[in-house]
């Protein structure tokens, strides 16, 4: 029997996102003998407590260091930091090694696991670049994480890429693409769709776009708002995710710009939803328009598993997943072309739904949960 790690994973952040979601798999298969330490209370925690997980939280408010900020945040926390990184190191000495899911995480488990002796592996899962990062950051991460980590894991090329380019190790990285168990139950989904339909105030002939994803200004809704204005066909648009890390403002103008754009009647802000699964087998189309390249496309991944034909911006982890074979991608920004790619989808949704079978066979093969786990684990093994 192969033997389990004791593991502590580490996370900054309770509320769910990507990483979040993420998080919760990984520790499934280490549940006996893992713990997470969370730096707040939330939704996070009630998640793994129902898988059987142990957390712990220690609290510890890093939202004022931002991804664009400088030292003078860090002098800020200090205190704060160095209280938590003497106690994450204390827990740490009751397990084999240290597993930071988020930067912000990675920050204190690097510090911890040296007081502690233990490994640190970190799951990096954003791409290193000045348009999400400042410079200082950016080389703060990238000179402690090639001395006080063992391995860097990236969840795709395109990340993996970004790290090495800024001066990250590249016999210490490895690409692991997360992984997703979308299970459908064909008996109940007839019923239950037409329940969310009726919950939802769509009509059984129109059209449905969904966009599953926080809201934040890279992630560009509102380049899919103006493109849903000079769009020919009349469409509803599901919103599914909320604004994370301070950008309610941004949640403001978005809904701003729907009234400025006279489709505010059209346009729903669902906010997170748990039922995601659901929510995009009603859409006609699933669209991903980011404005800059995404890490991965966890939402893209989920919509091909679905069946769902998926219009995504072409940049980044999304070109590892969507090809024009399986997916219909636009330059990021471009609303033009936006309206353009999901005019024709919506016309020839035949046309679409076939090449979304295509696209659910191949993410079958390559994103599958039983799949990120064993790469994860193997990982484990080095150490």
């Amino acid at each position: 029997m192969e033997h389990k790690p004791k593991i502590l994973f580490l996370g900054h952040s309770a509320q769910f996102g990507g990483a979040e979601l993420s998080l919760v798999d990984l520790v499934r298969p280490y549940a006996a003998s893992a713990a997470v330490l969370l730096f707040e209370d939330g939704p996070l925690k009630d998640a793994l407590e129902a898988e059987h997980i142990l957390v712990r939280t220690e609290h510890l408010s890093l939202g004022h260091i931002r991804r664009k900020s400088g030292l003078l945040p860090l002098f800020v926390a200090a205190c704060g930091l160095i209280k938590l990184i003497v106690k994450t190191s204390k827990i740490a000495a009751d397990f084999d090694l240290l597993y930071a899911n988020t930067l912000k995480s990675a920050l204190v488990a690097m510090f911890a696991g040296v007081l502690a002796r233990r490994p640190v592996i970190i799951h990096l899962r954003d791409i290193l670049s000045l348009e999400h990062f400042s410079r200082f950051n950016i080389v703060s991460f990238v000179f402690l994480s090639n001395w006080l980590s063992r391995y860097v894991i990236a969840n795709s090329n395109a990340t993996a890429q970004a790290y090495i380019d800024h001066g990250g190790r590249a016999n210490k990285v490895v690409t692991v693409y997360n992984g997703f168990d979308f299970s459908v139950d064909p008996m109940a989904k007839s019923e239950r769709l037409s329940i969310l339909r009726e919950q939802m105030e769509l009509s059984s002939t129109g059209k449905v776009i969904g966009c599953f994803s926080r809201i934040s200004s890279w992630k560009g809704q509102d380049i899919l708002l103006r493109s849903v204005e000079q769009l020919k066909i009349p469409v509803t648009v599901l919103f599914v995710g909320g604004p994370l890390f301070g950008e309610s403002e941004f949640f403001e103008r978005l809904k701003n710009l729907a009234c400025e754009l006279g489709i505010e009647e059209r346009i729903k802000f669902l906010g997170f939803r748990r039922d995601v699964a659901d929510l995009m087998l009603i859409c006609d189309v699933v669209v991903h328009p980011s404005v800059l390249p995404e890490p991965f496309g966890r939402a893209v991944v989920e919509a091909m598993l679905l069946g769902r034909p998926v219009v995504a911006s072409a940049a980044g982890g999304v070109l590892e997943i969507l090809d024009d074979q399986t997916g219909f991608l636009f330059p990021p920004a471009d609303v033009a072309a936006l309206t353009k790619t999901l005019g024709h989808c919506l016309e020839n949704l035949e046309e679409a739904k076939a090449i979304a079978l295509k696209a659910q066979e191949a993410a079958l093969n390559r994103f599958s949960l039983e799949k990120m786990q064993q790469s994860i684990s193997s990982v484990l093994r080095k150490i």
